[in-house]
This record gives structure tokens, sequence and C-alpha cells, in this order.
């Protein structure tokens, strides 16, 4: 089991990321989800021990932008959006994950959750208070990112 210690070093919380990142979409997809909705829990933990670990914890986050997990990117960004911690670096990573039809290694529902997190994330960050996808268009076109079709309602 991953531990969540305070004392590790931000690459150990990459790794408890991972695997944490791993297990819970394991159990989403065969159940039980309340061993879903713990790793999650978890999850949550590691991303707050990021916090603490100032220069070290962001790098290592910065570097999970790219991991092939697409709930690892998920998770990544939407901790710097939050924290409002390198938005020109999170941001096209969320949109990627709100536009792209292909998302490797997912199962369909995973691509609806992975989609409305993203959605939710952005429209947070921007201030979108209505849930319209539509108004995400104008935020995302000053970083060069245009929604398909399908997403303007």
């Amino acid at each position: 089991m991953a531990s969540t210690k305070k004392n590790k070093t931000a690459e150990e919380l990459a790794t408890d990321l991972i695997e944490l990142s791993d297990k819970y979409r394991k159990a989403y997809r065969k159940g039980p989800i309340s061993i879903a909705n713990r790793h999650a829990g978890r999850i949550y933990q590691v991303l707050q021990l990021f916090l603490a670990k100032g220069e070290s914890g962001r790098t290592v986050l910065e570097n999970l932008l790219n991991h092939p997990i697409a709930q690892v990117r998920l998770y990544s960004a939407g901790t710097m959006l939050r924290l409002d911690l390198a938005p020109k670096l999170a941001i096209p990573v969320l949109a990627h994950l709100l536009i792209d039809e292909v998302i490797p290694d997912t199962e369909p529902f995973e691509r609806v959750a992975l989609r409305s997190s993203a959605n939710d994330v952005l429209m947070r960050h921007f201030g979108i208070e209505s849930g319209i996808s539509e108004e995400l268009l104008e935020p995302l076109r000053e970083y060069g990112i245009e929604l398909p079709y399908r997403h303007r309602a």
C-alpha cells in the first residue's frame, strides 16, 4: 500500500500518485466502488502533500502533466490550476482531456468521467458558474485551444 508520510520526497509522492491512480482505475472498472473511493481519498492526500514540497513538488507535478495515464494528468493539472501554478501548462492538458476523441487505455465510462472532471476544473478556474461548456470557448481560445463543434451546445 502506498504511504502518504510527510517525509517523502516529491518523486516518492509521484510514485505513490501513479500507484494509487492505477489502483483507483482498476477498482473503478471492476468494483467495488467503495475501494475506488478509498483510493480517491488517498490520491487527494498525496496531492495535498505535494504542496508542502514547494518547488520540488511543483516540478514533479509539471512532469506528471505528460504521464501516459490520463487520470495522473488530470490530477496533476487540476492541482496546479487550483493553486494557480503554471496555468499555461495545466490548461492545455485539461483541454485535451476534454476534447480528445481517443484517450489511450481508458474505457468509455472513464472518458466521460475524465471529460466531466476536466470541464469542471476549467470552469472553476475561469469563474464560469453556468455549467455551460460553450462558455469555455473564449477563455480557451486565449490559450490557442479551439473546442470542437460537439462542445458548442
